[in-house]
């Protein structure tokens, strides 16, 4: 029996759901199992009122990356990336770059099946170094070494996300190869940055979905004229 690529992708794609899923829900699983061992065994029980006023004040701050961020990540990350990225965490930092990274060294394009693969190496690999570092550099001299570096060091890292996020942004900016877009998406992060957050700081939460949304309307836009130009030639 001849089985077609569609056929097998379906296959791949129905196997990754199931363990990804599962996975996920293992790791829920433990994450809440020290919680609930205090909770119940050791009578540490904070009370209904107290659980649900530290939930809302969560949510308050992070429920709208629930939706932006797998929406923003899942082209870059694919299916099985973004099942390791939320199972592992640090994805803007560590992950997210190490993908993006890999992806343009093989050259492949954002969303095809061989990206895909790409994603899942490249995160891989980037747990294994970060583990093995947490491991030597971290658990057996970490303190030490921070206890020796000079302040001009330590005060350094408040700029190590930035110098991580600056180089993928223009790694992105010139793997996407549409200067209207990346402007685009400039000047609406620039004016919610500069402009309306500081006028409305209650608009802080909701400026990331925002731009997300303005760039990704200006993408279809620019792709759907694109297109119909070409048609009218």
């Amino acid at each position: 029996m001849t089985i077609t690529i569609s056929a097998a992708a379906t296959a791949a794609d129905r196997k990754l759901n199931f363990w990804g899923r599962l996975t996920l829900a293992l790791g829920l699983i433990i994450s809440l199992g020290a919680p609930i061992y205090l909770f119940t065994v050791d009578g540490l029980w904070p009370g209904w009122p107290a659980l649900l006023t530290s939930a809302v004040g969560i949510a308050t701050v992070f429920a709208i990356n629930w939706i932006v961020e797998p929406v923003t990540y899942f082209p870059m990350l694919g299916v099985a990336g973004s099942y390791q990225a939320w199972l592992v965490g640090n994805i803007s930092n560590k992950l997210l770059p190490a993908s993006i990274t890999a992806q343009a060294a093989l050259g492949a394009k954002h969303g095809t099946r061989r990206a895909e693969l790409v994603s899942i190496a490249a995160i891989s690999g980037a747990v294994i170094v970060h583990v093995l570092s947490l491991a030597i550099l971290v658990a057996i001299g970490g303190t030490y070494i921070l206890k020796v570096l000079p302040p001009v060091v330590t005060d350094a890292f408040a700029f190590i996300l930035p110098a991580v996020i600056g180089p993928v942004f223009v790694q992105l900016a010139l793997t996407l190869k549409s200067p209207k877009v990346v402007i685009v998406g400039i000047g609406i992060a620039a004016i919610m940055v500069f402009g309306l957050v500081p006028l409305v700081p209650a608009m802080a939460p909701v400026a990331l979905p925002i731009v997300v949304i303005a760039t990704v309307g200006a993408a279809v836009a620019f792709s759907r004229r694109s297109r119909t130009e070409e048609v009218a030639a």
